[in-house]
């Protein structure tokens, strides 16, 4: 298992809600279809960034930000999940690392 870490979301500095520690292991988790129905999910993300407190064992989950219904940088393109490439509309996987949303 990697150390724990500082962590920066968004331009801002992850901190425990339960006991205040700064310190994270990060890992990615698969979603479940039910988790994306809980979620109200647009774009079918497969994994979500999560992040445990190295001092208390809370977890953290982060997905993508949804800008205009979906993730991508321009209209119909996707963020990949995996090597943060670009997903052109219309493509199953990503051209960079071959990860694909399709399961």
């Amino acid at each position: 298992m990697e150390n724990p870490a500082t962590v920066i979301i968004a331009d801002k500095q992850l901190r425990c809600l339960h006991c205040g520690h700064d310190q994270f292991f990060k890992s990615l988790r698969r979603l479940t279809t039910a988790e994306f129905d809980v979620l109200d999910l647009v774009f079918p993300h497969q994994t979500a960034e999560t992040y445990v407190c190295s001092h208390c064992g809370r977890v953290e989950w982060f997905i993508p930000p949804v800008r205009d219904g979906m993730t991508g940088s321009t209209e119909g393109d996707f963020d990949c999940l995996e090597c943060g490439g670009i997903i052109p509309n219309g493509q199953k996987a990503c051209p960079a690392c071959g990860w694909t949303y399709v399961p």
